[in-house]
């Protein structure tokens, strides 16, 4: 659950330094399914972070069953896995589980996909960038961050926000490579 208090303008946002993975938490979940799949992709994850390094983990461990009122009608489980970064940027990664596909897989592949993009060195990866650039429009002030790639998703964005607001975002790279993406926001305010 997300709890959110309004703002009258919103501030820049400003995301351009790494500064290193200070902490891992997650939630691996399953609804309708045995008891012990949650446990197995928990451990398959750990074990693939340790193996990157001393990062402090914790990953929350739901298993829901039929008579949980939050338990999903069809029987599935996944992992989120996010990464806190020193510079306050905050980086994820997901697997879904499916018919035949170990849970130990499950665990590994979403800590392996964490694990590559903090690797990275990146602040924003691509599927946050092309969700905050709104946010950095209508921002009062200039907004930057870096991301490892423009995604034709971010393109598409740009195009739409500069339909409404004008011209006022610059990409410092092409499709495809490292880039700086900055706004000067239009400081829209709620009276």
């Amino acid at each position: 659950m997300v709890r959110t208090e309004p703002v009258s303008v919103l501030n820049p946002i400003n995301l351009t330094e790494f500064g290193g993975v200070k902490g891992i938490v997650g939630i691996a979940h399953s609804s309708r399914l045995p008891n012990h799949i949650v446990p197995r992709m928990v451990k398959a994850a750990i074990s693939s972070l340790e193996k990157e390094g001393a990062w402090p983990q914790e990953i929350e461990q739901e298993i829901l069953q039929g008579d949980s009122p939050r338990c999903a009608l069809s029987p599935g489980c996944g992992i989120l896995l996010t990464a806190t970064l020193a510079s306050g940027a905050i980086l994820g990664a997901d697997e879904l589980g499916k018919v035949g596909r170990p849970a130990e897989e499950v665990g590994r592949a979403a800590a392996e996909s964490l694990i590559g993009v903090t690797r990275q060195g990146i602040p924003v990866d691509e599927h946050v960038a092309d969700q905050i650039l709104v946010y950095m429009a209508l921002a009062k002030g200039r907004s930057t961050i870096r991301v490892g790639e423009v995604t034709l998703h971010m393109v598409s964005c740009i195009y739409v926000c500069e339909q409404f607001l004008g011209r006022v975002f610059t990409v410092s790279s092409r499709a495809g490579h490292v880039a700086t993406v900055s706004c000067d926001g239009v400081g829209f305010s709620v009276p």
